[in-house]
């Protein structure tokens, strides 16, 4: 896990440093100016006054005034890899995958050289579209699905609206390595994502297909199965094996109350293409700790602030 990162535009940082800096005490000159024209209780005041230093910091303001940020962020549920960045001026949640392909080239007999001749080699054209197709549409797919709502006590206008974006990269900074093999139009070959390893910065691998961005038949639903993929790549696990409990279970059960079904139905990630609210758990997760503040998929509703800590009566001793 990172450590979450502030980013300030400008010289706010330094103001800030400066205006939480000590005042300096009075020279003993002008106190005895100070005596002499305006008393000793005067004197005191004007002391106390400086001394106390800046009034006390608005701090909504505050944090309105910084982007927070970390890179690289690993979710709980041990698989995932993204940068995370929450402006509250915009309210965008950015959550970006950056990914670098690799293009293989498929069996020459596995195709049929009269349909597709030399179809196992990818053409320049259709390596350029495939990695476009599939940045846009992976992107649109996962964005604006979630947002969430802050419920600290007189923060609650606050909002995170979740923008995914899958970005190429250079090799070195990539948090997926995507390697799509070509195959047959009519064919239809497992893919899977690797999870990047614990203990070190290195990227997570992908295995995709050149087929993988159309819809594909899974039993009684129908998935692109690229959008599937790309939800492991967000920290998310298959949801179609009854036996297993899927990774972002207990993110799930913390926030909803309720686990996560396990079985094959049209979710995203077991067999279909719906997206439910419980796929932003991990989004949430990178939010609360980047921010430090509490965040919600439900806004709190009007008037439910939240209980102040009870106080001991005090009993006055003689």
């Amino acid at each position: 896990m990172t450590r979450p990162n502030l980013r300030r535009p400008g010289d706010a940082a330094e103001r800030d440093e400066r205006e939480g800096a000590p005042a300096p005490l009075t020279p003993a000159s002008e106190v005895l100016a100070l005596q002499r024209s305006a008393g000793n209780a005067a004197v005191a005041r004007a002391i106390l006054a400086r001394q106390a230093g800046p009034p006390p910091r608005d701090e909504k303001k505050y944090f309105m005034a910084w982007v927070y940020e970390s890179h690289g962020w690993r979710p709980s549920t041990g698989l995932g890899k993204f940068d995370v960045s929450y402006d509250p001026k915009t309210g965008v949640l950015d959550i970006t995958v950056k990914c670098k392909f690799w293009f293989r080239e498929g069996k020459p007999e596995d195709f049929d050289e009269e349909l597709e001749p030399r179809g196992w080699e990818w053409k320049p054209d259709q390596l350029l579209k495939w990695k476009a197709d599939f940045m846009r549409r992976v992107s649109a797919k996962w964005s604006d699905q979630f947002t969430f709502h802050c419920t600290r006590d007189g923060w609650e206008e606050l909002q995170a609206a979740v923008k995914v974006h899958f970005v190429e990269s250079e090799e070195k900074d990539a948090h997926y390595e995507l390697q799509v093999s070509k195959i047959p139009e009519t064919d239809s070959k497992q893919s899977r994502v690797r999870r990047p390893p614990k203990h070190n910065a290195r990227r997570g691998k992908a295995f995709l297909d050149s087929g993988d961005l159309a819809q594909e038949e899974k039993g009684d639903y129908s998935q692109t199965v690229a959008f599937h993929e790309a939800g492991h790549m967000l920290g998310l696990g298959d949801e179609y094996n009854k036996d297993k409990k899927p990774a972002h279970e207990k993110l799930v059960q913390a926030e909803f109350g309720h686990g996560v079904p396990r079985h094959k139905d049209g979710r995203l990630m077991s067999q279909g293409d719906l997206i439910g609210p419980e796929y932003g758990v991990t989004f949430l997760e990178a939010l609360r700790m980047i921010t430090g503040i509490p965040w919600s998929f439900n806004a709190k509703p009007p008037g439910h602030a939240q209980a102040e800590p009870k106080q001991e009566p005090q009993v006055a001793v003689a």
